[in-house]
């Protein structure tokens, strides 16, 4: 006669061998990507997902203001790589940036005497500038001669 230990561990190995699709049907990203694999059976069951190694477990990609993301900043770096940016403006002082969500507006001053067409192209010259250095913004340049 059987005990009942002796039944339920049959009934466990019975299980166990009669389930062929519980091995993992994808392989781990090696470069931080995200994998998936699944388990249980031809073409189903549940699926696991596997991220980079950053120790995140996949926060920095779901959360792009997180401060380890790269996507990560803020007005003020943002207003001193524009600023930066500026610097090779020939003539252009008095620099003031407002942020409007996703529009930034840039005045400035150039030398009295200005002509009209150069101050529309140091305009083009500096919205081209920084957006170049934070392409996230949308520039408008609003210069004044003296």
């Amino acid at each position: 006669m059987k005990t009942p230990q002796t039944v339920a561990l049959l009934l466990i190995a019975g299980l166990l061998a009669a389930t062929p699709g519980c091995t993992p049907a994808g392989t781990r990203g090696a470069g931080g990507e995200t994998k998936t694999q699944s388990f249980g059976g031809a073409g189903g069951g549940t699926r696991a997902n596997y991220y980079g190694r950053d120790g995140m477990l996949g926060t920095t990609g779901a959360n792009p203001n997180f401060p380890t993301s790269p996507t990560y900043h803020n007005y003020r770096a943002d207003l001193t790589m524009i600023r930066e940016s500026l610097r090779n403006i020939k003539g252009l002082s008095d620099v003031h940036v407002a942020f409007h969500g996703p529009n930034a507006v840039i005045r400035g001053t150039l030398p009295s005497g200005t002509s009209e067409q150069e101050i529309a192209k140091r305009e083009a010259e500096a919205s081209e500038a920084a957006y170049r250095m934070v392409p996230r913004y949308h520039f408008r340049s609003d210069f004044r001669a003296r």
